[in-house]
């Protein structure tokens, strides 16, 4: 999923992480670092971090804290330098968020680098009716805090629990908490629909953070700009996050957190550490029907759903659009085609076997009237034949994708008995 590293939008490596068969989108990795809700409280005015990810340096951070009579503003700047198979990817994400001296949050910024150049800015606005994103109403309360505003929170009051707004994440909204473990850690946590999101942080002694370390793997230290911004040769994010397998008769993976989704094409096996997913082609699953949708077979509506939004779009590591996209806009875009025809849809997000590897990937489950039928646009294929492993079924929300990309975490082995 190109969007892997960016939809690369907020460090989330866990977007980096979710690749395609090909390289994944842009989505930016270091956004969705959670820094996002524990580290910013640095009396230091300018921070500069090293991101890593899984041992390799994919990029760097800065924060600056602003004050003045007027208010406060914390400006985050996060550039990722990622592989994607032969391309190399680039991103720079810059958000700023606008508060009153008692941190009440007025409005924030996204200025997103696209890979042709350009630019993407978003801004959300906040009164007491709630937020808007672009001008129009969005469903988030008005007591939701930019995850950018929480540690200088955390600074003033000692700890914070209440609703956080992801701006890097497409204005997603979670449930934050950070507390204290002992005088120099932290622990921060985003409630996100169907998953939790944690991070460990440890203070440096300007009562910063000095180190956090995120659940999805990315590791962002505290360091001069000089050190922060000497980037060696980019990491093959594709290979780094995919499962090599020796493929012989069963392909599963053992996962240290579930149960797994009971997705067609698979079956789980509970064991000591957690659950052996299985790939199981025969296996229709156990996905509950939809509660609506239009009768009959859909099979040949589905079918040409598929070919029409394979036709639509062009496969892009470096643009996202309408047009043009990695895995995830191919899900997204069904999704949406669906619903317009009366087809219940769903998203799925896990591995696709590519050779001998498993590569993260995301596709479709689609309601044929009597079964849950797996089709992948990006492929072209309704049925999608290919063997997969789904570890979250999902709708085609922000939060939902920024939940499902924490599945991942818990996979430990890819096996092939």
């Amino acid at each position: 999923m190109v969007s892997g590293v960016a939809r690369w939008s907020r460090v989330a490596v866990a977007a980096a992480v979710l690749g395609c068969g090909r390289p994944p989108p842009a989505t930016t990795p270091a956004q969705d670092l959670d820094l996002d809700l524990g580290q910013r409280a640095a009396p230091a005015s300018e921070r500069w971090y090293q991101l890593a990810w899984r041992g390799a340096t994919v990029g760097w951070a800065v924060e600056r804290v602003h004050r003045d009579e007027a208010g406060v503003t914390v400006e985050r700047t996060e550039h990722l330098r990622l592989r994607r198979g032969e391309a190399v990817v680039e991103e720079h994400t810059t958000i700023v968020a606008h508060a009153t001296p008692a941190l009440v949050p007025t409005r924030v910024t996204v200025t997103t680098g696209l890979g042709d150049g350009g630019e993407r800015v978003r801004v959300a606005r906040r009164d007491d009716a709630g937020w808007r994103v672009d001008g129009e109403a969005v469903a988030v309360p008005a007591a939701a805090i930019p995850v950018e505003l929480v540690p200088l929170r955390v600074a003033r009051d000692g700890g914070f629990a209440g609703p956080v707004l992801m701006a890097g994440r497409g204005f997603a909204v979670g449930d934050g908490e950070v507390v204290a473990l002992g005088p120099r850690q932290q622990r921060a946590r985003t409630r996100l629909p169907g998953a939790v999101r944690e991070a460990a942080i440890e203070l440096d002694d300007d009562g910063g953070a000095g180190l956090v370390v995120d659940g999805t793997g990315v590791v962002a230290t505290r360091t001069s700009q000089l050190l922060a911004q000497a980037l060696g040769a980019p990491i093959d994010v594709l290979a780094l996050g995919a499962l090599a397998v020796v493929v012989r008769r069963h392909v599963a993976v053992e996962l240290t957190a579930g149960p797994p989704p009971a997705a067609p094409g698979q079956r789980a096996v509970p064991i000591a550490t957690g659950w052996r997913l299985e790939v199981a082609p025969d296996e229709p699953g156990g996905l509950p029907a939809p509660t609506a949708g239009a009768a009959g077979d859909r099979s040949a509506a589905i079918a040409a759903v598929v070919a029409a939004v394979a036709a639509a779009i062009e496969p892009s590591l470096l643009e996202r659009g309408p047009d043009r996209g990695d895995c995830t806009t191919y899900a997204l875009a069904v999704a949406a085609a669906a619903a317009s025809a009366r087809i219940p849809a769903k998203v799925v997000t896990g591995y696709r076997l590519d050779g001998a590897l498993l590569v993260r990937h995301r596709w479709n489950l689609a309601w044929t009237g009597d079964r849950w039928l797996p089709v992948d646009a990006s492929t072209d294929a309704a049925p999608a034949r290919d063997p997969r492993l789904a570890l979250a079924v999902h709708d085609a929300t922000t939060a939902s994708l920024a939940a499902a990309e924490l599945a991942f975490t818990g996979v430990s082995a890819a096996t092939a008995p």
